[in-house]
């Protein structure tokens, strides 16, 4: 979309360097391990000579990009996509979580002339790892609202979709399904561990092949409830999907939603949440309605509008 508005896009990233664009936009891409683009600065710094700003994001091209930019002496912006710091806990040993915990500190506190987070949930863990607030900004990602249609007479099933594993709350969500062997859960899901996570599940979870799409779209329209009991999120795009799908949502997402907000660990309030509203169809239509109305708020319009006046902004100010 940034194209679309007259605006001169760049792309660098890791794969086949014969695959020289996407979705029309020309693309570098070096033959490297995604973890070693934290040795490219030679190469981004000469991709970046001849540019007004370099955007990155983290996690492995945040800090080569910083050093490329101000090599070059030009402005860099900072996107926010993930931020775990004490989550790490729960997805790794104690001794590597406190490495990670403090790489993400030191990739989001170097000199960004703007640190763009998903969220304003997502900024307060920002700040509270240093990121100054004067040098923050909050931009949501969108998504194709129109893509998202809402069935007159959905499917009396409960739905989740994500990676399948610990984190997104995978695990929440089967142990609530052996709770409720009465009600029918639908998983859509990828993942290293989906072959074990299939077989240790009861048998009222029907799993799905994950695909994007059209399929996710009709899987979430034809769902009256979506369960999403992440971990650690900085945002939650899959939420907002169910929201335009009209499903009444249930999860630990920090924005505004119609449902129920849970505690990540919070099996009995799952448990309660999912129970009442299986019960009254009436109202999961009614809170999907709102919800559907909730989502318009999320468009790539909107994300633009947004992203370019921050780019205007450090601009002028050069």
């Amino acid at each position: 979309m940034l194209r679309q508005r007259g605006v001169d896009v760049k792309v660098l990233t890791t794969g086949d360097p014969k695959i020289t664009s996407y979705d029309g936009i020309p693309t570098v891409r070096l033959p490297i391990p995604r973890r070693r683009f934290n040795l490219a600065v030679p190469t981004i710094a000469a991709m970046a000579r001849d540019v007004d700003l370099v955007q990155t994001f983290v996690y492995h091209a945040a800090l080569p990009s910083w050093f490329a930019a101000k090599l070059n002496h030009k402005p860099v912006v900072l996107t926010v996509l993930a931020l775990f710091q004490e989550h790490w806990n729960t997805m790794r040993s104690p001794l590597v979580a406190g490495l990670y915990a403090r790489w993400e500190r030191l990739l989001i506190r170097r000199g960004y002339d703007k640190v763009i987070f998903v969220s304003e949930f997502s900024r307060e863990k920002g700040m509270a790892a240093g990121v100054p607030m004067q040098r923050s900004a909050v931009i949501s990602p969108g998504i194709d609202f129109d893509a998202y249609a809402v069935e007159t007479e959905k499917e009396n099933v409960v739905f989740f979709t994500g990676k399948l594993e610990a984190r997104k709350g995978i695990y929440e969500v089967l142990e609530v399904a052996r709770r409720l062997p009465e009600v029918a859960f639908r998983v859509m899901g990828w993942g290293a561990d989906e072959q074990k996570i299939r077989q240790s599940a009861p048998g009222n979870v029907e799993f799905v092949p994950f695909e994007r799409g059209e399929p996710l779209h009709r899987a979430f329209a034809k769902s009256r409830i979506f369960l999403f009991p992440t971990k650690a999120e900085t945002f939650g795009l899959a939420p907002v999907e169910a929201m335009a799908a009209g499903c009444a949502v249930i999860s630990t997402v920090q924005f505004p939603f119609e449902g129920v907000r849970v505690g990540p660990d919070d099996i009995d309030a799952m448990v309660n949440a999912v129970r009442r509203f299986w019960n009254d169809p009436a109202e999961t239509y009614r809170l999907g309605h709102r919800n559907r109305c909730l989502a318009e708020t999320y468009t790539w319009d909107k994300h633009v509008d947004k992203l370019l006046n921050v780019y205007s902004e450090i601009l002028e100010s050069q």
